[in-house]
């Protein structure tokens, strides 16, 4: 049977651990080394789909966790911003889990855990594209804590972290604690406390199972490797990390001949076909002085008959918006039924003399308007 398998790797590592202790004697030397062998005993247990690195883990917000042991991530999609044979900088999206490996976990180190994992979990991760969804789509990536031995008894460890937690939102928390010789501290439901799950929850509780080496090795691959089977994780999209950074600088240009009517701008809450964008572009050609300061009567005039009003509509249409606010031009405000009028000005004008009567009278006040903010403004520059 398959448990028999990990009680000889669980022995072997209970010599190998024990043979670092005896023949190294500087105690960060030991501690560092002992960490080492653990980080190894876990990477032979994983399957080869998985690859293992330390590291920091970022967002697409340029936010960072702090260091971390040994981060599970996909590596066969996973971009890497930074690698180097030990450690690597990983997008939070391509992350399956982190694991805080200790050989002797003890308060201090308990509590550094507990930041560690925190400050992962509460990175943001982009939109899920993913077509497969469950229910660790939104939770992932779970944090993990893997030590040999600890100073303390597993219930103390069970009620420190408790401690510990409620200085945490439940999202950030570690989902499992795994102290090799003494047992597991686990998240089991409020509501049914023989029920065991990986994703802390405001209704959650911490629960632990004391047991030898061999049955909490094997107790804990198996839940890990339960959850790293169920996991869809997204591959990152590069282009939003660079756009949200402000990296991402790629112009546009197509030559207007070659933009069909029919063809779409889109940004924000704009949406507007090329037809009516060239229609836009075309008034600066047909009235070179729109802009200048220099339009004449007559100019003003063929603008205000034909083409202010089909701009205005344009306009409204880009924006999205009904056309029932007030209209200016030049300080000559249009309230929405009188805008109606003098478009009807505008195309009964060679019909109607009482039409052309208002039409006109219309344009010699926007015009007077015209002229006046244009004399004012020139008198300012001089």
């Amino acid at each position: 049977m398959f448990i028999y398998n990990l009680e000889d790797i669980a022995k072997k590592l209970k010599i190998d651990f024990d043979g670092i202790t005896k023949q190294i004697e500087h105690n960060g030397v030991k501690g560092s080394a002992r960490e080492d062998l653990l980080k190894d005993y876990l990477k032979k247990l994983l399957p080869e789909k998985y690859s293992i690195t330390s590291g920091i883990i970022i967002d697409n917000n340029q936010n960072q966790s702090k260091q971390q042991d040994f981060i599970i991530h996909d590596a066969f999609n996973c971009p890497s911003f930074f690698k180097t044979e030990s450690n690597s900088i990983l997008p939070i999206e391509s992350v399956y889990a982190t694991i805080e490996i200790k050989s002797t976990l003890d308060y201090s180190t308990l509590e550094q855990s507990v930041k560690n994992v925190e400050s992962v979990r509460k990175l943001n991760k982009l939109p899920n594209r993913n077509i497969i969804s469950n229910t660790y789509n939104d939770v992932y990536p779970l944090g993990f804590v893997f030590a040999y031995s600890s100073n303390y008894s597993l219930e103390q460890i069970q009620k420190k972290m408790s401690e510990l937690n409620k200085y945490i939102d439940a999202r950030y928390q570690i989902s499992i604690v795994c102290i090799l010789d003494k047992g597991l501290v686990f998240n089991v439901n409020k509501e049914n406390i023989t029920d065991f799950t990986m994703i802390p929850t405001n209704n959650t509780i911490l629960g632990r199972s004391d047991s030898n080496i061999e049955n909490t090795l094997y107790s804990f691959y198996l839940f890990l490797l339960e959850y790293l089977d169920n996991v869809y994780i997204q591959v990152p999209s590069l282009i939003e990390y660079a756009k949200k950074n402000n990296a991402f600088n790629v112009s546009l240009s197509i030559p207007n001949e070659l933009i069909p009517d029919d063809a779409v701008f889109r940004q924000g809450n704009i949406q507007a076909e090329y037809s009516d964008i060239r229609k836009m572009l075309d008034l600066n050609k047909k009235y070179p002085n729109l802009f200048n300061g220099k339009m004449t009567y007559e100019e003003m005039f063929k603008y205000l008959k034909d083409d202010f009003i089909p701009m205005i509509k344009i306009q409204a249409k880009i924006a999205k918006v009904k056309q029932d606010n007030s209209i200016s031009i030049y300080g000559y405000e249009f309230r929405p039924e009188e805008f109606s009028k003098f478009e009807q000005y505008a195309l009964n004008y060679d019909k109607n003399k009482e039409a052309k009567e208002n039409f006109d009278k219309i344009v010699n006040e926007i015009y007077s308007r015209y002229k006046k903010e244009v004399e004012e403004k020139n008198s300012r520059s001089d």
